[in-house]
């Protein structure tokens, strides 16, 4: 990136599902400018999903697109946190 002072614009929309459901978490939508040029991004993130009363996931998922001078690349983040509890034991692990 060459020296020098850069302008950063950003807008975001996002839904968020209540924590009641099933399934619930946020969906977002990230527009905006990045140094000499442009991102996208689309995400899924604090989502749980309950499979059982004691057994769970928390996903995130982000896809970002960014355009630069130099050229376009494309950035993917995928990650969960599964979380298993009972009388005696809490049990947790970032994947």
């Amino acid at each position: 990136m060459p020296v020098g002072g850069y302008d950063f614009g950003n807008a975001r929309t996002s839904y968020n599902f209540g924590a009641q459901r099933p399934i619930s978490g946020t969906i977002l939508l990230e527009c905006g400018a990045r140094y000499d040029g442009d991102k996208t991004a689309v995400g899924v993130t604090g989502g749980l999903l309950k499979f059982t009363p004691k057994f769970s996931a928390q996903p995130t998922c982000m896809l970002n697109r960014v355009t630069l001078a130099e050229g376009p690349f494309r950035s993917h983040l995928l990650g969960s946190r599964i979380t298993y509890t009972s009388p005696a034991k809490f049990t947790s692990a970032l994947l």
